[in-house]
């Protein structure tokens, strides 16, 4: 393939590590881990927007400083007005 006017080189990047066959595996992993994550990360954002569409259609009312705190199955559910973050913490679940 003829190269295209002004490309350069491509860079080389030095030898191939010495055992490819335990690196290929570790990389897919990796690959398959990294998609999973994104993966969850769109279900994570859907369920966090009906969590806030619920309680603003809910009667809550916020704390003075805004934020609106409340319990839900054994968790207590805190959500920031300012960027909308929600955290929820499992009562059963030791502090560390």
């Amino acid at each position: 393939m003829a190269k295209a006017k002004g490309q350069m080189d491509l860079i080389d990047v030095g030898p191939k590590p010495k055992d490819m066959k335990k690196l290929g595996p570790r990389v897919t992993a990796y690959i398959e881990a990294r998609d999973n994550r994104v993966a969850y990360l769109a279900d994570e954002v859907k369920e966090k927007q009906a969590i806030l569409d619920a309680i603003k259609k809910s009667d809550l009312k916020p704390l003075p400083d805004g934020t609106t705190v409340f319990t839900c199955n054994g968790m207590t559910i805190k959500i920031t007005p300012r960027d909308e973050k929600i955290s929820v913490k499992d009562a059963k679940t030791p502090k560390e």
